[in-house]
């Protein structure tokens, strides 16, 4: 009699797995899926700010103090996130990076140009105010364009402003104050359109105002005070219709009062004080019915 060979049986004729088996296998290779993927999303993390560490270790390795006390914290052995000043956040689900340095009142001295910005994709928040750095900022800088407020008021820093600053259409904050920046105010700055605070006082700025700050139309505060720039009050600075202080005292601005400053009916504070100003005080500025102070004094202005 002739017997059929089982491996050449109708595949009809297996018998299929049974239903509970089926689910188990699904679940064990979900499972195991899941522990790939956030192994593998842990290990990226751990790469990402692990170099973001060395960077910000290079950089301080670079300060003439590196030992102060304010950046004992800044070491391999403690997470980056638990550094001082520094801030971690997980980006769309993301491992976490590195998205805030805020060290003022440091007692920092050093620059800024041995900070590898380019490793710092995703930083929004730099405030290094009320330290010791000098020297010029970076052009470097322009890689930050997650940034989005950015404080160096009260250091030591030159030079020009950079052009760079242009491509950080972020930014909604600006303080440069008081420190020692010269030559004339780039016009590019006008391209910053979600700025709503700009603070450039006390400097050694010259040229004209830009014409081109009225492109700043979400700006609520201009500081230009204490610097040394001359010709004439743009009058696109009554385009600036959000804004509540203007401070422009302490210049070598000559010319009349453009009368549309009238615009600007949210402003609190109008201080155009100790300039070279003349001509007569315009009556648009009637117009400014939540104008609390108002300085014009030390001018050549007439009724």
């Amino acid at each position: 009699m002739l017997t059929m060979d089982p491996s050449r049986r109708p595949p009809s004729q297996y018998k299929s797995l049974p239903p509970y088996l089926l689910l188990s296998t699904a679940l064990f290779l979900l499972s195991f899926f899941l522990i790939l993927h956030y192994s593998s999303a842990m290990v990226v993390a751990s790469s990402t700010v692990e170099s973001q560490a060395r960077v910000l270790l290079h950089w301080k390795s670079t300060l003439q103090n590196p030992h102060t006390q304010q950046l004992s914290s800044w070491s391999l052995s403690n997470h980056t996130c638990m550094w001082y000043g520094i801030t971690c956040t997980e980006i769309n689900g993301g491992p976490p990076v590195i998205t805030g340095i805020s060290l003022p009142r440091a007692g920092l001295v050093g620059k800024l140009d041995s900070l590898n910005f380019s490793a710092l994709p995703s930083l929004t928040r730099l405030h290094l105010r009320r330290n010791y750095f000098f020297a010029t900022i970076p052009p470097s800088i322009s890689t930050l364009s997650a940034l989005t407020s950015l404080d160096l008021s009260h250091n030591h820093l030159s030079g020009n402003l950079s052009i760079a600053f242009a491509r950080l259409s972020n930014l909604t904050e600006i303080d440069l104050s008081s420190n020692q920046f010269a030559n004339a105010l780039p016009p590019d700055i006008g391209q910053l359109k979600s700025l709503r605070a700009l603070r450039l006082s006390q400097n050694n700025l010259t040229g004209p105002i830009p014409p081109t700050l009225g492109n700043l139309t979400n700006l609520r505060l201009l500081y230009l005070y204490r610097n040394q720039f001359s010709g004439y009050i743009p009058r696109e600075l009554g385009n600036l219709v959000n804004l509540l202080d203007l401070n422009i005292s302490y210049n070598n601005l000559i010319g009349p009062i453009p009368f549309n400053l009238g615009n600007l009916i949210n402003l609190k504070t109008l201080y155009l004080g100790v300039n070279n100003l003349s001509g007569i005080i315009p009556h648009e500025l009637g117009n400014l019915v939540n104008l609390r102070d108002l300085e014009i004094s030390e001018n050549q202005l007439s009724d």
